[in-house]
């Protein structure tokens, strides 16, 4: 999948949320909520519903130019979790299908999305819950770890997102995908996910894996212990 070159406005600091700068777009019955930190520019929403997310205008979401049902179900697109919403009212919005196991989808020479149910934790051992989609940084080069910055164009990372098909036999529980960050170190992945090559050609199911995050793996998509060598550095 490559990135479309249809790009939001870069927009001042709001409200502070966890760290990260959310902007508020407010409607008579929705409010969407955007995360610069996490746009990376898929552009699924200005594609989606350009009279309600468009890049030329000032402001570039008119929460209010099209029903607040419409709406939510083109933020249910975005890969990375930077669209959310809140609805106001009687408004009802059936909520978002969320994949069992967890899908995981290889980017050629980009990051990785996750979609489903998971928790993403720190080494500090905050967490982050309720979301139902990321994009994962593998280059090792952006600014806003774990979550990918579209450093890898920068930095021209290369990596095919290829995976050797593997099925685990699991024990039926669909419990939720845990995240964990390790410091200067992998991803590690605990609970069932299902990962695809950026093709779509082969899969790999498991319930454990340790995903590279400094960008270097002679294995990728999986940690074979480089950060230790090279000096990665990510909390």
């Amino acid at each position: 999948m490559r990135f479309a070159d249809v790009r939001p406005p870069v927009v001042a600091a709001g409200k502070m949320m966890s760290g990260k700068r959310i902007r508020s777009y407010e409607g008579s019955d929705i409010t969407i909520r955007y995360d610069p930190k996490r746009c990376i520019h898929a552009a699924e929403c200005v594609r989606g519903l350009g009279r309600v997310f468009n890049s030329n205008a000032r402001p570039w979401i008119n929460a209010d130019g099209a029903p607040a049902d419409e709406i939510a179900e083109v933020i249910h697109r975005c890969p990375t979790g930077a669209l959310s919403y809140e609805v106001r009212g009687q408004i009802q919005i059936g909520p978002p299908t969320v994949p069992v196991p967890v899908e995981l989808s290889m980017c050629a020479d980009g990051p990785i999305y996750v979609h489903g149910s998971f928790v993403v934790s720190s080494p500090a051992g905050e967490s982050a819950d309720g979301d139902t989609r990321l994009a994962l940084c593998r280059c090792g080069a952006s600014d806003s770890k774990p979550y990918c910055d579209n450093s890898h164009v920068d930095v021209e990372f290369y990596d095919a997102g290829m995976v050797k098909t593997r099925t685990r036999e699991s024990d039926g529980r669909d419990e939720s995908l845990t995240i964990t960050l390790l410091p200067n170190g992998p991803v590690l992945l605990r609970g069932r996910f299902v990962l695809t090559s950026a093709d779509g050609s082969s899969v790999f199911e498991g319930e454990k894996a340790a995903l590279c995050r400094c960008g270097e793996s002679a294995n990728k998509p999986f940690c074979d212990g480089v950060h230790s060598k090279i000096g990665f550095q990510a909390n």
